[in-house]
């Protein structure tokens, strides 16, 4: 059983659900490696059996494609906010998708702080800014 780590038509949210949680794009993506290491297959909590190397690709991926983004909305804007980032990748958000979408840019920008790539700045409200002029392009994301 997979539950919601792995969905056949999406990918889960990372970050939105607890914002507590320390670094949760790399707990998730640590997950997602010890699950593929273990099983070809498994059972989603959504849909039907799936390949789980392929999904782990897929997701990784996806992640790759959304922390760059991340990093690229940083470069608009001096020392901005999850909230401002959020809404550069995903647009006007409202209801659950206000929580989702901040937490999971939330989720991206604080695995990228811990890489080294972007960093938090000392200000009241929680907001980074770049450490770096280009985004690397052999990143890898996972811890």
């Amino acid at each position: 059983m997979l539950g919601d780590l792995l969905l056949p038509t999406y990918t889960p949210n990372v970050g939105g659900s607890d914002t507590r949680t320390n670094d949760p794009l790399a707990a998730y993506l640590t997950s997602i490696d010890r699950v593929n290491a273990r099983f070809d297959e498994g059972e989603p909590g959504h849909g039907t059996t799936m390949n789980v190397t392929r999904a782990v690709d897929e997701v990784r991926t996806h992640h790759c494609e959304r922390a760059r983004a991340a990093f690229h909305a940083l470069s608009t804007v001096d020392d901005s906010t999850p909230w401002n980032v959020a809404r550069d990748l995903f647009g006007e958000m409202r209801g659950i998708h206000a929580k989702f979408g901040a937490g999971e840019a939330a989720a991206h920008l604080d695995r990228l702080a811990a890489l080294d790539v972007v960093e938090r700045t000392n200000r009241e409200s929680i907001c980074y800014r770049p450490c770096v002029e280009n985004y690397p392009s052999d990143l890898n994301l996972t811890p």
